[in-house]
C-alpha cells in the first residue's frame, strides 16, 4: 500500500532492456490488495502485463484527480480495449506470448481473444478494488431529499464526490 506523496517505480525487461516507469501521486491511497492477473491462458510475461495495467490505472487516477472528473465504467472512460489500442507497450506486452505467422498476425486468435476478455475483466476489477477510486453503482441516489438515478456505474477519486452527478463534487 502506498499512502500521502511519493512514486511508484516499476522495473522489467523489454526487449532485452531494462525499462523504469515511475509514477509520481499526490495525497493517493493505493492498495492492490494483492490483486495479480490470472488467467487460463499461459503467459511468459504475466508481471509485466500487470505492471503496465496497474500503471494504467495510476495514470487514471491522476488525471481523474487534477481533473476532478468523474468516470463512466460503461461509456469508454474505463474501457480495456480503448487502453490496449492506445498502448503500444502494453499491445506488445500482449503479443508477446502468440506466436505470429509470416504476415504479422496472431496465429491461434481465440486464445489471443480469450486473453482479452480477461484482461478486460481484471482492468475493471483493478479500478474498483485499488482503493483509489470510489465506486458508485447504477441505481438511486438520494441527495438533498431528492432522488436522483444513475444509469451507469461510475468511478471518481476517493473522497471527491459525494454521489455519481458533476454537481455533487465535495468542495
Amino acid at each position: 500500500m502506498l499512502i500521502g506523496k511519493g512514486s511508484l517505480t516499476i522495473s522489467f525487461i523489454l526487449k532485452g532492456e531494462l525499462v523504469k516507469l515511475t509514477f509520481t501521486f499526490l495525497n493517493a491511497v493505493f492498495d492492490w490488495r494483492g490483486f495479480v492477473f490470472q488467467t487460463k491462458i499461459k503467459l511468459i510475461n504475466t508481471g509485466k502485463i500487470d505492471a503496465i495495467l496497474k500503471g494504467i490505472v495510476l495514470k487514471t487516477y491522476e488525471e481523474a484527480l487534477e481533473e476532478k472528473l468523474l468516470l463512466c465504467m460503461e461509456c469508454g472512460d474505463v474501457d480495456f480495449y480503448i487502453a490496449y489500442s492506445n498502448n503500444e507497450e502494453l499491445q506488445d506486452a500482449i503479443n508477446e506470448n502468440f506466436e505470429i505467422d509470416e504476415c504479422g498476425e496472431i496465429m491461434k486468435i481465440d486464445e489471443h481473444q480469450e486473453l482479452m476478455d480477461d484482461l478486460f475483466d481484471y482492468f475493471l476489477i483493478i479500478h474498483k478494488e485499488s482503493e483509489m477510486f470510489d465506486y458508485f453503482p447504477a441505481g438511486p441516489y438520494t441527495l438533498g431529499g431528492e432522488i436522483r438515478e444513475s444509469d451507469t456505474d461510475m468511478l471518481a477519486p476517493r473522497g471527491l464526490y459525494s454521489a455519481p452527478f458533476e454537481d455533487t463534487l465535495v468542495e
